[in-house]
């Protein structure tokens, strides 16, 4: 109880990423859930991800940050009532999809590490197979239109890094596929399927200009330390014209993309 009231107490004077940073801490949880194995290494990487969503309320004063939250957050859905034929838009995992059909239907998130999910990723073949299958479930929604997205960057655990497509979308043939360009604008893809399903993929043009790369700080091989996703390798280091951008594989969260400017890294010794 006393608990409790403490941490009402601070709901209503504290920002929202401090008081959860006290309820995983004061509860004993995080010390439950990071005790060495792998189970408690992913579901600590889920709460880590609640604490990158929570960062973006760190500016609205308390308790109205924490209100604002679980307004967001606090996403009811019961798939059986749902009306494929109303008006409106649903929001819906491919998990849950199978067996309904939209007019229109928006797949966002389609980037390594998101789909195919990293777990998947380090489950090899087989679990690549099980994402494409719910990517193709998930296309095979749409009856007129399909947007296929992914973004360029993307704050992960509260982290700034960059997004790499998803390789399904390189999988699509290239018939389907007609990318009309605009100087210095983006790059827009239209995807067809089946003579009637339409999306679009995103990127960006880039204009080649004479540019002075700083110099390399990361080197393959190098041991690594991440404040939110521990010890890693890096994979790759590429110089360019916005700065270094590594390739790391983590030692518990698999292989992720930063850009050394927005990450929080530093070498590890021995």
């Amino acid at each position: 109880v006393e608990l409790m009231d403490r941490l009402h107490t601070q709901a209503q004077s504290v920002p929202l990423p401090v008081l959860m940073e006290h309820i995983l801490i004061d509860t004993g949880y995080r010390d439950m859930l990071q005790d060495g194995t792998s189970e408690g290494a992913e579901r600590w990487s889920n709460v880590m991800e609640l604490i990158g969503l929570a960062a973006e309320y760190a500016d609205v004063p308390p308790p109205d940050g924490l209100l604002q939250f679980l307004e967001n957050v606090a996403l009811v859905s019961d798939v059986d009532s749902l009306d494929d034929t109303a008006v409106g838009v649903t929001l819906i995992t491919l998990h849950q999809v199978k067996g309904l059909e939209f007019s229109a239907v928006f797949i966002a998130g389609m980037e390594e590490g998101l789909l195919p999910h990293t777990r998947s990723m380090e489950d090899g073949d087989a679990g690549i197979a099980e994402e494409r299958r719910l990517t193709y479930v998930g296309v095979t929604r749409a009856r007129r239109h399909l947007y296929l997205l992914h973004a360029f960057r993307r704050h992960l655990y509260g982290t700034p890094q960059l997004a790499e497509a998803s390789r399904f979308l390189q999988e699509i043939p290239k018939e389907l596929i007609e990318v009309p360009m605009r100087p210095g604008g983006p790059l827009v893809a239209n995807i067809r399927a089946s003579g009637a399903v339409r999306g679009a993929v995103h990127a960006h043009a880039v204009r080649a200009n004479p540019v002075t790369l700083a110099p390399q700080r990361y080197r393959e091989g190098m041991r690594i330390r991440h404040d939110g996703y521990g010890d890693g390798t890096v994979l790759k280091s590429t110089m360019t014209r916005g700065g270094e951008e590594l390739v790391i594989k983590f030692d518990d969260h698999g292989v992720k993309i930063f850009s050394v400017g927005d990450a929080t890294l530093w070498p590890v010794q021995g």
